[in-house]
C-alpha cells in the first residue's frame, strides 16, 4: 500500500564569497587625496601626481582584468565605481557588487557571450538573461516557459534597463536608453581611472573634472602633459559612441601598460625637471648669499666708522676749537 503523505522541505541556500577588508576603492582614494592635500605645501601637484602613479597603475590593472572575466562571462556590471571595488585581505582590488549586473545571451538564445575568444565582436543587440528564477519554473528548460502556468517568462528577452546606476559614472547610453552592452562599463572605467589620476581636493573639483570629460572632452593640462597615453585612453574609454570605446581586452594590450614604461618615462622627465628647479634655487640662493655678503661688508664698514668716532670722540672737536683759536 502506497503512502499519500506529503513532505515540505525547506532549503536554505548559503552563498560564501571571499572576505574584503572593510575598505574600497573609494576609501582608498579619499585617504590618498586627504594625505596629499596636507602635503602640497611643500611639493608640487606634479611630483605628488608621480609618487602615487605607480598604485594608481596597478589597482586601474587589476579592475580592468576583472572586468575582462566579467565581460567574458557575458555580465554587464551597470555600476562600476570606486566604492563597488574592493579591497582584499592582500591588497587586491576585486570588483564586487553585482546587484545591477546582468547576464547577456544573444536574441535567439545563443551561447554566453566570450570577449577571449571573440575579441572583435561587439554584443550591442545583447539582450540580458533574468537571473531569477521563478517559484515553479524549471531551471532546466532554456525556453523559460513557467511548467505549472504555461506561460513564457519574458525574462530572456527583457532588454537592459535605463536609468540604472550611479549617474557620475554611467555612460550616457546607459541612461537614456535600454540598449547597451559591455562599453557602458568601460565608460565607467575611464572615469575611474581619471579619479585615480587626479587629486581632487573637494567634491566639487571631481564634478567639474567629470563634467570636462563628459561635456568638452577636455583633461587636465599635468594630465596630458605628464602622461599623455593615459590621458589618452581616459577619452577613449569615454567616447560618446559606445562602438569607439576600447573593450578590455583592447586597454589591457595597450602599451601604456606593457612594462609600465609611462611611468619610468614620465618618472625621468620629473627628475629632470625636478632638478632642473633645485639648479634654479640653488643659483637664487648663491645669489642671495652673495647680496647677504655684501650687505654684511657694508655693516662691518659702518661699524668700524663708529668704532672709530667711540675711541676719538673729541678728535673732530678738538680740531675746530684750535681753528677758532688761530682765527
Amino acid at each position: 500500500e502506497r503512502s499519500n503523505t506529503s513532505y515540505k522541505y525547506q532549503i536554505c541556500l548559503f552563498i560564501q564569497m571571499q572576505l574584503c577588508c572593510p575598505s574600497t576603492l573609494a576609501d582608498w582614494i579619499q585617504h590618498r587625496n586627504a594625505t596629499v592635500v596636507a602635503e602640497r605645501s611643500n611639493t608640487t601637484y606634479e611630483e605628488q601626481n608621480l609618487r602615487l602613479a605607480r598604485p594608481a597603475f596597478e589597482i586601474f590593472r587589476q579592475t580592468v582584468r576583472g572586468l575582462q572575466h566579467v565581460h567574458g562571462k557575458g555580465i554587464v556590471h551597470r555600476d562600476l565605481k570606486p566604492s563597488n571595488i574592493f579591497a582584499a585581505e592582500d591588497g587586491v582590488f576585486k570588483i564586487g557588487d553585482f546587484g545591477l549586473s546582468k547576464l547577456l545571451r544573444s536574441a535567439n538564445g545563443g551561447a554566453e557571450f566570450d570577449s577571449a575568444q571573440q575579441p572583435g565582436f561587439r554584443p550591442r543587440h545583447l539582450v540580458r538573461q533574468s537571473l531569477m528564477i521563478t517559484a515553479g519554473s524549471n531551471s532546466d528548460d532554456p525556453t523559460g516557459v513557467d511548467q505549472d502556468e504555461g506561460k513564457v517568462n519574458h525574462g530572456w528577452q527583457e532588454p537592459l534597463t535605463a536609468g540604472v546606476g550611479t549617474s557620475s559614472y554611467a555612460s550616457p547610453e546607459q541612461m537614456v536608453s535600454d540598449a547597451y552592452g559591455p562599453e557602458a562599463d568601460i565608460f565607467s572605467l575611464g572615469l575611474i581611472l581619471l579619479e585615480l589620476f587626479c587629486i581632487f581636493g573637494t567634491e566639487h573639483e571631481r564634478i567639474l573634472a567629470f563634467q570636462g570629460v563628459r561635456k568638452k572632452r577636455e583633461l587636465p593640462s599635468w594630465m596630458k602633459r605628464t602622461y599623455p597615453e593615459v590621458a589618452a585612453l581616459v577619452l577613449e574609454c569615454t567616447q560618446t559612441d559606445p562602438d569607439k570605446r576600447p573593450t578590455a581586452s583592447d586597454i589591457l594590450a595597450k602599451h601604456v601598460f606593457q612594462e609600465s614604461a609611462e611611468i619610468y618615462s614620465a618618472e625621468l622627465q620629473s627628475l629632470k625637471t625636478l632638478l632642473e628647479r633645485k639648479e634654479n634655487e640653488l643659483k637664487q640662493q648663491k645669489s642671495l648669499v652673495q647680496e647677504k655678503d655684501q650687505m654684511i661688508d657694508e655693516l662691518r664698514q659702518q661699524l668700524k666708522s663708529l668704532g672709530h668716532l667711540l675711541v676719538h670722540p673729541n678728535d673732530n672737536h678738538d680740531t675746530a676749537t684750535r681753528h677758532d683759536l688761530e682765527h
